[in-house]
């Protein structure tokens, strides 16, 4: 019992240890937010001489943070709207229909979960179709781009749920639309629930796609806009902290909202590939 005790103590002292190294550069960037320009260059871990609450207020005016906020939030939702939708029914298919072809392409939406994208093509593709440069073709190619993992955990959160349930609802005469809607959807809520957190999460952090398709200043997300005040303001470090901090709020709210749910989720939904 002592030798665990022990290990026990090591490892949480171990924890803590690494868990300083991402704490101490957050609570940094938070405390430099608050500080005036002379102060936040030196960038240290220190209280502000007196805290400058007004920073966030200049760099959302500046930095045009409403319109960005906007811009991320339609990217977030469509995205993850179109993506669960479309991955969820894929699942279905591919889970009940066991055939060489939806085995293949199966097989073909797990080969993007490690292919690299090559922007360069994307590019040209999205430029060939009209698409370069708004909204609706970045919609549409963020939305694709998550539809791999999607797929992957819906299609291995439904191998536990039980056949019998189709074979019944098939008996009383329903269809596959209304198998899908009334009977697999709803069972499906723990899983949407997990990917709805994961994919808001991905498409609001994103920073190279909107960087290669979105060239209209009015069309940037928050990621971009940030990117774009670092740029103007390189010397003042508590504006561009306070940007930072701004960028990062939502999302870190909806982590600390779907935190549980995305841990059982994944754990449900990787159970059979």
């Amino acid at each position: 019992m002592k030798r665990y005790r022990k290990f026990d103590i090591i490892t949480n002292i171990l924890v803590a240890l690494l868990s300083l190294l991402v704490i101490i550069p957050i609570v940094t960037v938070l405390l430099g937010s608050l500080k005036t320009v002379n102060e936040a260059e030196l960038v240290r871990f220190s209280l502000p001489a007196k805290p400058l609450w007004g920073n966030f207020a200049v760099a959302a005016k500046v930095g045009k943070l409403g319109r960005s906020f906007f811009n991320s939030m339609l990217i977030a939702t469509v995205c993850c709207a179109v993506s669960l939708i479309t991955a969820s029914m894929a699942g279905f298919v591919m889970s009940r229909r066991k055939s060489r072809f939806n085995r293949a392409l199966y097989i073909y939406f797990i080969l993007g979960l490690i292919a690299p994208v090559n922007m360069v093509t994307v590019v040209q593709v999205m430029k060939s179709l009209g698409l370069l440069g708004t909204m609706s073709g970045y919609l549409l190619y963020y939305s694709a781009s998550l539809l791999a993992f999607s797929v992957f955990m819906f299609y291995g959160y439904l191998a536990s749920v039980p056949v019998s349930l189709d074979e019944s609802a098939v008996l009383d005469g329903a269809g596959a639309l209304r198998i899908y809607w009334q009977i697999i959807l709803p069972l499906l809520k723990p899983i949407l629930i997990t990917l709805l957190f994961i994919n808001f999460m991905n498409a609001w952090n994103e920073f190279i796609a909107p960087l290669y398709l979105v060239n209209n200043s009015r069309l940037w997300p928050m990621t971009l806009a940030v990117f774009n005040f670092i740029g103007m303001y390189r010397s003042e470090w508590n504006y561009i902290f306070a940007d930072v901090i701004l960028t990062c709020l939502p999302v870190v709210i909806v982590y600390l909202i779907g935190q549980k749910y995305i841990v059982k989720g994944m754990s449900a939904g990787a159970v059979k590939g």
